[in-house]
């Protein structure tokens, strides 16, 4: 998860691992060259733009974000619950299902 405004991070499956907000740095893109593809949760703006993406691709890794519907209630719950220090049981189950998705779909 990559956030463009807030730390705040909602709990996610033990394998998933938080970027830090001003995005990756040399050391996590070491770290992550391991990997091939990772899912992007953030703000709208975040999930539909191409800082990320560019910057992942550089180094062979592709970004995967949730469908249009996804990204609109995780933008939702970003403002509305998350950057509050806020995180309903129904959004975890919700996000963790939208992970789910993405992996059998392939994120996009």
């Amino acid at each position: 998860m990559c956030g463009s405004m807030s730390t705040t991070s909602p709990p996610t499956r033990r394998n998933s691992i938080l970027l830090p907000r001003r995005g990756p740095t040399g050391r996590w893109i070491k770290y992550l060259q391991a990997l091939k593809k990772l899912g992007l949760f953030g703000t709208r703006f975040t999930m539909q733009g191409h800082f990320y993406s560019d910057v992942f691709s550089r180094q062979g890794i592709a970004l995967a974000v949730p469908v249009k519907d996804g990204q609109a209630y995780i933008h939702d719950k970003y403002f509305g619950e998350l950057v509050k220090g806020i995180i309903l049981p129904e959004t975890r189950e919700r996000l963790l299902t939208i992970v789910d998705q993405m992996k059998r779909t392939d994120g996009n």
